[in-house]
């Protein structure tokens, strides 16, 4: 009787953790315009699924982006788009049959935290070698970090960066003139909910030789390509926003495509962990100063390369590099680059490979291709072959009006097929000259 009774049990727990794996479960990741949607349930179309989201004080639902699925991955995702901030929303996924089979509610962030601590800067704050930060604050109260808008805070070269942030986090960088820096203008070193906001940031980069007589690039006293300075570096960090910033002109410039890939000085470099907001900012090199890319990204063929996930890119004016416009290369799972302006780079927008995916590239505008020789590649470039493409990039509400290509399989790795990726384009206006 006792060994059918412990039979009987492990029946019941055998069948209990079935219906537990079995269950669908929907995870939210906002920020603060948009709310990425993960939902695990491995035996379901995404055709036969509709994700409905409303604000918490509504009561009509609204039909959200429809739900896709790499080959690389079971779980169905999409993106919320449009959303106001500090609200709380609720989400539901419906079947074909109009039932619920998974809910739950998320807030959008705040732009404005609360602060705990004012701190008023000056010139002498960065007279031993910059700016160098290692506490920070908590989500009950920031630290924010103020400059007056006037005095230009010039490390020259007594600091690899003007300002350094280090493994901390709840700090706010606002109206801050910086110049200099060896590398880099600041550098969110493994730190989290970071804010830099309406700062000047100039200067920076090293300079270097260039040698003709190897591949053209500018070379370092240590005989090594100079490469991904950057006004903003986003290392290993995550949460973080970006937005009313104005990065220009670099010490340094990026070779062309000339003598061989260009390598050189970046408005922003990330290798990130996911959700950053990039809004709002201008990044403009020059001729005299271009940028490689004016965003540059870590790990273009990595499942957790450039911008990694959730995060958005909007508003923002970039202007001049030798390459691309901006990177957006690598996992592309929930990332979302609308509303932005691109122009005098080679290429506009790179998603070459998306490793990961989805990614949403909407309602931009992307004009007057060319690097510093005039020419002009594409619009966008895509690739990846059978290694890297995995995840399915979506082109809406687009307006290229350039010289070149529009959106092109340019290619990526050494597949045979290194031009294959995944793509669905709809009502993009391309004006296209040679």
């Amino acid at each position: 009787m006792k060994r059918i009774f412990v039979m009987y049990l492990l029946a019941v727990l055998l069948l209990a953790s079935s219906l537990l794996k079995a269950q669908d479960t929907l995870e939210l990741i906002p920020t603060l315009e948009s709310c990425s949607v993960y939902l695990k349930a491995d035996n379901r179309q995404p055709n036969q699924l509709t994700v409905q989201y409303r604000m918490a004080t509504d009561t009509t639902w609204h039909e959200g982006h429809a739900l896709s699925r790499s080959d690389n991955d079971s779980t169905l995702r999409t993106s919320l788009f449009y959303l106001k901030e500090e609200t709380g929303y609720q989400v539901r996924v419906i079947d074909a049959n109009k039932q619920v089979i998974a809910q739950g509610k998320f807030q959008t962030w705040s732009a404005n935290p609360p602060v705990a601590r004012t701190v008023f800067l000056n010139a002498g704050d960065f007279a031993d070698g910059g700016l160098h930060l290692t506490q920070g604050g908590n989500a009950s109260g920031w630290i924010r970090y103020v400059g007056d808008g006037q005095t230009v805070m010039d490390v020259a070269n007594t600091a690899n960066a003007a300002i350094h942030v280090e493994n901390t986090s709840h700090i706010i960088l606002e109206n801050i003139i910086l110049k200099g820096g060896i590398r880099h203008g600041i550098h969110l070193d493994q730190a989290s909910h970071i804010i830099v906001r309406n700062c000047d940031i100039s200067g920076y980069a090293r300079l270097g030789t260039q040698r003709i007589d190897r591949d053209g690039k500018y070379y370092d006293e240590n005989n090594k390509a100079i490469n991904w300075d950057s006004g903003i570096n986003i290392d290993q960090s995550q949460r973080i926003l970006i937005e009313h910033n104005f990065i220009h002109d670099p010490r340094s410039r990026a070779n062309s495509w000339y003598y061989s890939h260009p390598a050189g000085p970046n408005a922003i470099f990330l290798r990130a962990k996911g959700q950053i907001v990039i809004r709002y900012n201008d990044m403009i090199g020059s001729n005299e100063h271009r940028f490689n890319d004016v965003i540059e990204a870590y790990g273009n063929g990595k499942f957790d390369g450039g911008f990694n996930r959730d995060s958005d890119i909007y508003g923002n004016y970039f202007a001049f590099a030798n390459d691309d416009g901006i990177e957006l290369d690598g996992g592309q799972c929930n990332v979302r680059f609308w509303g932005n302006k691109v122009e005098g780079t080679l290429c506009g927008i790179s998603t070459a490979a998306n490793v990961h995916g989805p990614s949403f590239i909407f309602n931009n505008l992307v004009v007057n291709l060319g690097d510093e020789r005039a020419k002009a590649g594409s619009a966008v470039k895509n690739g990846g072959g059978t290694t890297y493409t995995h995840g399915i990039s979506h082109f809406y509400h687009n307006t290229f009006f350039t010289k070149g290509n529009g959106i092109m399989a340019v290619g990526y790795g050494k597949d045979d097929n290194r031009s294959k990726f995944y793509g669905i384009s709809r009502n993009n206006l391309l004006a296209l000259s040679g």
